[in-house]
């Protein structure tokens, strides 16, 4: 889920940017600073976009920085547990696909693609249910529901979001249009004119 937060922090402004208009330069230090980082509670913050900055700073003994109280404003994501989203497929490999969602990755077992037993195609990287005939390839678009989402508490490590496809109106989206019938009336309406 996308969501917009107000942050509050304070920033230190180099000396060599004070000449310089006080909210650009607080804005590009908190993009530098906050973007495509994880805060715990919140999620992941996509973009900094508004700062409202406390025009006085402060000058703290033996340092060279001014510090400025800022409120700033970002636009975050946080997947929720049973969230249903949808994304494209960025990676396949023998023991799952790797889907893009909201500037994050999540994972789907390939015991959580089908209610089929899929095979994995190396040479042409995609993955195929034997007995159905579906073909999931990169690029494609798909819907997920989340089901475990493992935020990191400190460091580098990146936000873990466990995905299913495996539950009605879930999977690639061509083959929900297919299992709901829209699929077959396109192709209908296709062949009957030509």
């Amino acid at each position: 889920m996308f969501y917009i937060a107000e942050i509050e922090d304070n920033i230190a402004v180099p000396p060599d940017k004070l000449h310089l208009p006080l909210k650009d330069v607080v804005l590009e230090l908190l993009r530098k600073q906050y973007e495509q980082t994880i805060i715990p509670d919140a999620g992941l913050i996509i973009r900094v976009f508004d700062a409202d900055v406390d025009p006085v700073g402060v000058l703290p003994y033996g340092e060279a920085f001014a510090r400025h109280k800022v409120i700033f404003r970002a636009l975050i994501f946080k997947p929720h547990l049973q969230e249903v989203i949808e994304g494209d497929v960025v990676d396949i490999t023998n023991f799952g696909v790797f889907i893009n969602i909201g500037g994050l990755t999540g994972f789907v077992h390939i015991s959580q693609i089908l209610n089929d037993y899929i095979a994995y195609d190396d040479k042409h990287g995609v993955l195929t249910g034997q007995k159905t005939g579906r073909v999931l390839a990169i690029g494609d678009v798909v819907r997920c529901r989340v089901v475990s989402v493992s935020i990191p508490k400190r460091g580098v490590h990146p936000m873990r979001i466990a995905l299913t496809m495996r539950q009605p109106y879930l999977g690639k989206i061509d083959w929900i249009l297919e299992d709901i019938g829209l699929k077959k009336e396109e192709k209908d309406e296709k062949g009957e004119g030509m």
